[in-house]
């Protein structure tokens, strides 16, 4: 990996602090507001420094594409430098706030999810020797409490992702992340399986006057991002209105009795 703290800091250093009014970032971009531009000598250098993709002046800014890091290294710049209060805003479209919203509470898991997926490939290579071995062998490998045990832990990633949008996500919206937790969990937790499955089997249910659906949760990516943004900023107003005094108690289950309802009734409708 990179040191981001060092790049924002050659960045910073190449191009001058006293020309960078403003800086912003997108999904795979950071975004810089100059007084000037930089010459053609300054921008290669930024190209060839490690982390760096290629640069691009557009819409008045100057945008260091970094990849999937663009924040890390905002973030460090952030550290070494304070911008001007009344320094322009960055227009970001619809679809990169989309991208950055999708890459902030993804990519830290990817590694979880290759993890995942490596181990379920030498799973299925271990019954293919095994069944060249002895017919049916197999068989008696997933029936043994070593192939059980090892096949459960390769698909724990898949079937429980609410749970690590959760931790991911809350970081990426700023908020709390065990009540993201509480939040993701309730839709991933067999008693709410058990309820789906209840009506998948033809026994109605409703809340609120509402028909519910046999919708299940495990393994689900989008209503958990959702969920945790929606639940970021339902946060901090309810943190702004429960007196201080209750808001340790109050602030979680009031969050996860309002984020739960209205994640099952918006996707069920």
């Amino acid at each position: 990996s990179y040191d981001y703290g060092k790049l924002a800091a050659d960045i910073k250093n190449t191009i001058g602090e006293s020309n960078i009014t403003a800086a912003t970032h997108c999904a795979t971009r950071l975004r810089l507001f100059l007084k000037e531009d930089p010459s053609d000598e300054i921008t290669k250098k930024i190209e060839s420094m490690p982390g760096v993709i290629q640069v691009v002046k557009a819409g008045g800014q100057y945008q260091i594409v970094i990849g999937m890091h663009a924040k890390d290294v905002y973030e460090e710049l952030s550290k070494i430098m304070t911008f001007s209060d009344d320094a322009p805003v960055a227009k970001v479209g619809l679809g990169d706030k989309i991208i950055a919203i999708i890459a902030g509470s993804m990519v830290p898991l990817l590694y979880v999810l290759a993890g995942g997926g490596l181990l379920q490939g030498v799973l299925i290579i271990i019954r293919l020797i095994l069944d060249k071995m002895s017919p049916g062998g197999s068989a008696a490998f997933d029936a043994s409490g070593f192939g059980q045990i090892y096949n459960l832990i390769s698909w724990t990633p898949f079937n429980f992702m609410p749970a690590f949008i959760a931790v991911s996500g809350s970081k990426h919206f700023k908020c709390n992340p065990f009540i993201a937790l509480w939040c993701c969990c309730t839709l991933i937790n067999p008693g709410f399986t058990e309820m789906a499955n209840g009506i998948a089997a033809g026994t109605p249910l409703k809340f609120l006057f509402i028909p519910m659906t046999a919708t299940t949760y495990s393994g689900t990516v989008i209503p958990a991002i959702v969920m945790v943004g929606v639940l970021s900023i339902v946060e901090k107003k309810l943190n702004n209105i429960l007196p201080e005094d209750f808001r340790a108690l109050f602030l979680p289950v009031c969050c996860v009795i309002i984020m739960d309802p209205l994640t099952v009734l918006l996707i069920d409708s």
